[in-house]
């Protein structure tokens, strides 16, 4: 056997790790056969008990469910639909629903699952907590972190009412918080809700969950480039989880096995950016062959892609084109646009290699169009702001320490001169520091010259990201006013409006930057005027009389983001509640001693008291965790309808 014949079989081994998976589920072949067609009450009953067979046994996950399943369900849900009652239509709607969250087919899990949950009759059933949970990871799958927020304080709440099936009681909304942040970058807001949850995790002698939050906050050190602090807790999370003694009913012992694997690969994968390999080869292997054991499809298509990644570093081509095979037949499986672009990046390095010159340009630009299709606005605008700075301070302290060292040679060359009596000696000291003197100042002058063009390049950079920040935005606010029209429940409808809403609070942001050229600040009256227009124009059938009384100040965008959302919920819940036909709004601000002080009031029913007090509304949760954001201090109360006063400290310069 040649090595081509070698290397395409031991593929095959790979990819087809999941059979074995599936031949624990052979035993149903035959059953499955023998239901087969529903035509009766009694094959749906068999249907219904092989399905809770399965999810026991399977604990709902564990093992890939054969599409043989998928037929069957389907055909309890033609009979139960066509023949049946409404319980029995929303058991077979059920079953259809975790055959989908067990593939991970997020389309086919929010379809159905936002169709069950319009029953009151399937909301007084358990199944609700699993269909709900299905829902939430599937919109966190697929980023809809509004959507997240929206059904979070349903999903907690029926978890506890039936006695915490889909998640311990420990868990609180910190948890979920801190995984939205994670999403959208926010580093800081990250740590600080998982470091809670930690605590609570830790106070409960939780100490699995307690490992994962440190873990989670090794990685928003690991993003924000602070190694050595990511390492810290990194090591901190694998002698928590072996604090761990009692069994958990939530993780195997295959899943803690796994979590200390992950731990472990986190760590590797730390050091081998530094340059450390040693061990790492084994740490990936045994992560890609646990994330196998206990089904997680995402980590199993990292590890194949940083097996691949690690082979090309140690020069090993042929074991890397392997795993690079490895690594699309798994994102085949469990899609992802970013790991498909991340691997031809690779291919291309290896074709480079291989001198395939022409096919590597080609795999190359395939990698571009996926990268260029990618809607990620934020991390874009993120990135492109921290490496423009991060590109300007680097050159500026490279100049800085070339000018430091060239006057402190011309210090040393006076000292030179007065000490030594020789001429010729002098003259020849003198020649030299001259000709290093003249290319120290040719090395200045390239290095300016080199960072008027970076200045000027991250310039128009800036420009063109949020010209393109601001279009995709209105693309996805246009999308969403494309469905709103659709036929749909009133909920969905109104949290398609609201979503519009935070999208056209952001997107005017960039609009102004785009509009004024200056990308740092924008001004904060000007903001609000056009913010409340976008928002009450959305309300075409009320009168509202606005006031808007602010200093001329101009806000930075990370403070003007943040107070945007803020006042577009509380416009939208104006809007919402406060009136039936006409009302009035106004804004108030004051600057003074480096503190802001604004003041949002409308002349409607005012709030709840109760409900102000207790503040555990999800909107309400929002305006707090951004208001942290913001280290501000927030206040609600009713006076002649309901207000809220939010008081933070920043340098700003009054005009």
């Amino acid at each position: 056997m040649n090595l081509n014949q070698a290397l395409h079989f031991f593929l095959i081994f790979l990819c087809s790790g999941y059979l074995a998976v599936n031949a624990q589920q052979k035993d149903y072949t035959k059953t499955i056969e023998d239901i087969i067609p529903v035509t009766s009450e009694e094959d749906f009953n068999k249907t219904v008990s092989l399905f809770n067979t399965l999810t026991v046994e399977g604990n709902f996950n564990s093992i890939l469910w054969d599409e043989s399943f998928l037929v069957l369900f389907e055909q309890a849900s033609n009979w139960a639909e066509k023949n049946s009652s409404t319980s029995n239509y929303l058991q077979s709607q059920y079953m259809l629903l975790m055959y989908y969250d067990n593939h991970l087919q997020n389309e086919e899990v929010i379809q159905i699952a936002e169709q069950l949950l319009e029953y009151p009759e399937f909301l007084e059933t358990k199944n609700s907590a699993f269909a709900y949970q299905a829902l939430y990871n599937s919109y966190e799958r697929l980023g809809f972190f509004r959507q997240q927020i929206e059904i979070l304080d349903q999903l907690i709440f029926l978890n506890k009412k039936y006695n915490y099936p889909v998640r311990p009681k420990t868990y609180e909304n910190y948890y979920d918080l801190g995984k939205i942040y994670y999403n959208l970058e926010q580093y800081r807001l990250a740590r600080l809700n998982f470091k809670k949850q930690g605590i609570i995790f830790e106070n409960s002698q939780d100490y699995i969950r307690s490992a994962s939050m440190l873990n989670n906050i090794a990685l928003t050190f690991r993003l924000e480039k602070q190694n050595d602090s990511a390492l810290y807790y990194h090591r901190i999370a694998i002698e928590k989880l072996k604090q761990q003694k009692n069994k958990d009913p939530f993780f195997s012992t295959d899943y803690q096995q796994h979590f200390e694997n992950v731990i472990k690969f986190n760590i590797a994968y730390l050091k081998s950016r530094a340059g450390n390999f040693v061990g790492a080869e084994e740490i990936y292997k045994a992560e890609l062959a646990s994330s196998k054991l206990v089904k997680e499809p995402r980590i199993t298509r990292e590890a194949y892609y940083k097996l691949a990644n690690l082979y090309f570093s140690k020069e090993d081509y042929a074991l890397a084109k392997i795993y690079i095979d490895s690594t699309i037949c798994s994102e085949k499986q469990y899609p992802s646009l970013q790991t498909k672009a991340d691997i031809k990046l690779l291919q291309a390095k290896l074709l480079f290699k291989e001198q395939d010159i022409n096919k590597g340009i080609e795999v190359l630009d395939e990698a571009f169009s996926i990268n260029d299709s990618l809607n990620q606005v934020k991390n874009e605008r993120v990135y492109s702001e921290a490496t423009a700075k991060y590109n300007f301070e680097q050159t500026q302290n490279r100049l800085d320490r070339n000018i430091e060292i060239l006057q402190q040679k011309e210090k040393t060359n006076l000292i030179l001169l007065v000490l030594i009596a020789s001429a010729i000696v002098a003259i020849s000291i003198i020649l030299f520091l001259f000709y290093k003197t003249k290319k120290s100042k040719q090395l200045i002058v390239f290095q300016k010259a080199e960072l008027a063009k970076g200045l000027s390049e991250k310039q128009h950079l800036l420009d063109e990201m949020h010209h393109r920040t601001k279009n995709n935005l209105q693309i996805v606010g246009g999308i969403l006013e494309l469905q709103s029209q659709k036929n749909i429940p009133p909920e969905a409808y109104t949290l398609l409006k609201e979503s519009q809403h935070y999208l056209e609070s952001i997107s005017l942001i960039h609009k102004m930057l785009y509009e004024q050229g200056n990308f740092e600040d924008v001004n904060l009256q000007t903001y609000l005027e056009n913010l409340s227009e976008l928002i009450i124009g959305n309300y075409p059938r009320k009168n509202i009389h606005l006031n808007i009384s602010c200093q001329n100040v101009d806000l930075p965008v990370n403070l003007i983001t943040s107070l945007g959302l803020i006042l577009a919920e509380l416009f939208t819940n104006s809007l919402k509640h406060a009136f039936t036909d006409e009302g009035s709004i106004s804004i108030e601000h004051h600057f003074a001693h480096h503190e802001h002080h604004l003041i949002y009031q409308d002349n409607g029913h005012g709030f709840d008291e109760k409900f102000l007090k207790e503040k555990e509304g999800t909107g309400m949760k929002l305006i707090q965790s951004l208001s942290e954001d913001l280290e501000g201090e927030i206040r609600f109360y009713n006076e002649n309808g309901f207000c809220f006063e939010l008081k933070f400290k920043h340098t700003a310069d009054e005009k």
